[in-house]
């Protein structure tokens, strides 16, 4: 086996050792920042010591992947965590296979595709192929021998671990005789947390084959470097006419619904009392369905893109222009679209789907835009990277907003209008929404109920949830916005020590110093 394979063997479980270190049995915290910047380091090293070097554009996507790794300590709301460590490891995953690739920002669809399933074959397969398909030469010296030997044993040994394990486990439970002469064996050894230990090490290795599988497709099994992204990965079989009937006819629609939009939508709230709907149900009913509609465009304007021929500058000029119109009209649907949202959580106040829902149609509207201009110019074949652009984009907006401080910051703001504050709901989101509680519950601008309802909330909060009080027990499982809502609560914790808590069967609810109650469960529509 080649000395560069068995470095790659060594690194990889050793990473394997750090999550364990890093996460078992813990609250992931700091822990997934820390894991990344190791792999990335572990990686650099593997290139370094084999003297390979890469280009400045892949080693630029280590910016953004410092950033999302980042924000999972600073966020706790589940989404934003989500697209956090959601972003990273795809972002990891291109700088993997694109290391010694040409330009990545040429990729097309069917080069991210192919990249993607390629990673994951060498996941799997790469770890036995490259371990055991490799042959030393005719004078391999007696240490190479040696070497080999002993990794040998270790491989066998990490294959019949697990299936010792699954035995034993079989036939103590098939004989009580059997099961106790385990038992005792064990304790001569004290080895009580055997089975847990056993199936910590089978994780580590797990976790070695799949990062190694990893580390040798992005350091040893290098791309041909050919890219699909400026060519068809379908022939084109669809002629024009066909193509400019099917943009014609959904463009006349779209028209059709835009007048629609403008004489009644647009037009104010009185066209839609003729009709029988108030505004907030006539929003309610369309905003879902525009949003579909304006993805669905998108993907009939690529579809079409790669299956039409247009052989000419005019057949190519006509299809551009009406799949810009259709795009351009779609566009209008989606203000339609946004406007209803604005609608509904004027009369329903803010949850986290809506505010998704709001932050993700502002950055669809901004693709809709590229997408014309790519179009236009002839460059949809970069398609891909705008679209993954435009998602990296929405996860940095919505990590960057602290999605749970706006829902409160908003609710709160409707009071104003005479509406109630559900302070159950805001009782059930995560600890980035407590620093915004405690601001306005302290903050002199609130009235008497305002705060009377926030403080049930907070109370609500530190009952049904003690993690929001808990101090952090292990360095691995610190978070920023756990820490955060920690000192903000002991900064107010005397106030809170004037609501009364109650439970009622499996429902908790706080009882205010102005003897209001207050429900400690919510059951507000998420949608």
């Amino acid at each position: 086996m080649s000395s560069q394979i068995k470095r790659i063997g060594l690194v990889s479980i050793a990473l394997g050792w750090f999550w364990d270190f890093l996460f078992w049995d813990r609250t992931p915290g700091i822990s997934f920042a820390i894991y990344i910047a190791l792999c990335i380091l572990a990686g650099l090293f593997l290139l370094y010591s084999n003297k390979q070097k890469t280009s400045l554009k892949i080693m630029g996507l280590l910016i953004p992947i410092v950033v999302f790794s980042g924000f999972t300590f600073i966020r706790q709301e589940p989404f934003s965590l989500l697209l956090s460590i959601g972003c990273s490891l795809l972002l990891l995953q291109i700088m993997a296979m694109s290391l010694f690739q040409a330009d990545w920002l040429s990729y097309g669809v069917v080069d991210y595709l192919i990249g993607f399933i390629r990673i994951w074959q060498s996941v799997f397969v790469h770890p036995i192929t490259v371990s055991s398909g490799v042959t030393e030469p005719k004078n391999e010296t007696r240490k190479q021998n040696s070497s080999r030997q002993i990794w040998q044993v270790v491989r066998g040994t990490a294959l019949a671990l697990p299936v010792v394990v699954i035995y034993s486990l079989l036939l103590c439970s098939a004989d009580i005789v059997f099961a106790q002469k385990m038992s005792s064996f064990l304790d001569i050894f004290n080895l009580e947390n055997m089975p847990e230990l056993i199936i910590r090490i089978i994780v580590i290795l797990a976790i070695a084959y799949a990062l190694m599988g990893a580390y040798v497709h992005a350091v040893v099994k290098r791309s041909s470097g050919e890219l699909y992204g400026n060519k068809h990965a379908i022939r084109p079989f669809l002629g024009f006419t066909e193509a400019a009937i099917v943009l014609g006819s959904v463009t006349i629609l779209f028209t059709a619904f835009v007048i629609v939009q403008f004489q009644y939508f647009f037009g104010g709230q009185t066209n839609i009392h003729i009709d029988g709907y108030t505004y907030s149900e006539y929003a309610r009913r369309g905003f879902g369905e525009l949003l579909i509609v304006a993805i669905f465009t998108l993907i009939l304007l690529l579809g079409l893109s790669h299956i039409v021929k247009r052989e000419g500058s005019l057949k190519r000029k006509g299809f551009s222009w009406l799949g810009s119109i259709m795009v351009g009209l779609v566009g209008i649907i989606l203000v339609s679209a946004f406007k209803r949202l604005l609608l509904y959580e004027s009369a329903y106040g803010f949850t986290r789907l809506r505010t998704y829902t709001h932050v993700f149609m502002i950055w669809l509207g901004i693709l809709l835009a590229i997408t014309i201009l790519l179009e236009i110019t002839n460059h949809l074949q970069f398609f891909s990277n705008a679209a993954l652009l435009i998602g990296l984009g929405f996860s940095l907006t919505i990590n960057f907003l602290n999605v749970d401080g706006i829902i409160v910051q908003r609710n709160v703001q409707r009071t104003v209008q005479h509406e109630e504050i559900d302070t159950a709901y805001l009782a059930s989101l995560s600890t980035d929404a407590v620093p915004m509680l405690v601001s306005l519950f302290t903050s002199p601008e609130s009235d008497i109920l305002t705060k009377d309802a926030l403080g049930a909330s907070l109370a609500c909060m530190v009952q049904i949830h003690p993690s929001y009080k808990k101090p952090i027990q292990d360095w691995q499982s610190f978070q920023l916005s756990h820490w955060w809502a920690e000192r903000a609560l002991k900064s107010i914790e005397h106030q809170l020590s004037n609501y009364n808590l109650s439970q009622i069967g499996s429902q908790w609810q706080a009882t205010s110093p102005e003897k209001y109650t207050y429900p400690c469960q919510s059951s507000v529509r998420i949608d």
